[in-house]
């Protein structure tokens, strides 16, 4: 986001940067600041990540993220109940994993076929999983996700990365270099094969560091090229979202436990 763009939307939110030049002069430092305070951020007037994200959240509430009426799926509901974490816990407890051992701080839970509270069919190239974020004051909150790779991309010859159920380590960095995301801090595991078949009658599984990130998805309907095997969250829930990571890394989380299940497991 350039300086003008900072500009552009302080001014959108109520805050006076001055003059729209793309300079971070006086008033555009005092506006940042303002807005900082105003979000429990620190008043260092230079819109950093958390600074952007927050920024993105603000415009995101403003506009009110309402889905679009092409979308195909039912809108999340807007919290879970504190029982719901009960049957998370349990559904790890499958895969051996105890969460009240490993759990601090903000987590994620991936649910593979799972939207509105239900599990529901697994198809391929839609959003129709969810990731939750569970916070540590106990607040978890759905946000609309596919955890899958989307059907328009380039084919990897070794057949597709699917990622398994199991608990991961996750950290802040770039995905592609380019954009704020969660990154692999840790091995993961994967299942490769073509969504049209099983390549040559099998799949393979196999585990390491093959850059499964979890980073924005698109605005649509489709996943298409947003994910090659990523965890990826809808366009419009994303802001929103990494505002919620980005506030638990201010605070000094520095690894994030990522969870992923299966929807029939709940």
């Amino acid at each position: 986001m350039t300086v003008q763009e900072i500009q552009e939307e302080l001014v959108h939110l109520g805050y006076d940067p001055g003059i729209i030049d793309g300079l971070a002069g006086p008033k555009t430092r005092r506006a940042t600041r303002r807005f900082q305070l105003d979000r429990g951020l620190t008043p260092d007037g230079i819109a950093g990540p958390l600074t952007f994200a927050a920024l993105l959240a603000a415009q995101a509430e403003i506009h009110g993220d309402q889905p679009h009426p092409e979308d195909e799926l039912d809108s999340l509901p807007p919290e879970l109940s504190e029982d719901f974490f009960f049957q998370i816990s349990a559904a790890a407890s499958m895969l051996g994993i105890s969460l009240s051992a490993s759990t601090q701080g903000l987590m994620l839970v991936g649910i593979r076929g799972w939207v509105g509270g239900t599990a529901v069919e697994n198809r391929f190239d839609l959003y129709n999983d969810t990731i939750i974020t569970v916070e540590s004051s106990g607040r978890m909150t759905p946000w609309k996700a596919s955890v899958d790779p989307g059907k328009l991309r380039e084919s990897n010859p070794r057949g597709i990365a699917h990622l398994l159920p199991g608990l991961y380590s996750y950290r802040l960095g770039l995905h592609r270099k380019r954009e704020t995301a969660l990154v692999q801090a840790g091995p993961v595991t994967v299942e490769r094969y073509f969504d049209e078949g099983v390549l040559n009658g099998k799949i393979t599984r196999e585990s390491g560091w093959f850059g499964i990130n979890i980073h924005r998805g698109g605005s649509g309907n489709r996943v298409a090229n947003w994910s090659a095997g990523c965890q990826v969250i809808h366009g419009r829930d994303w802001p929103s979202f990494i505002a919620i990571v980005l506030a638990a890394a201010s605070a000094g989380q520095r690894r994030f436990l990522y969870l992923l299940l299966n929807g029939t497991d709940l």
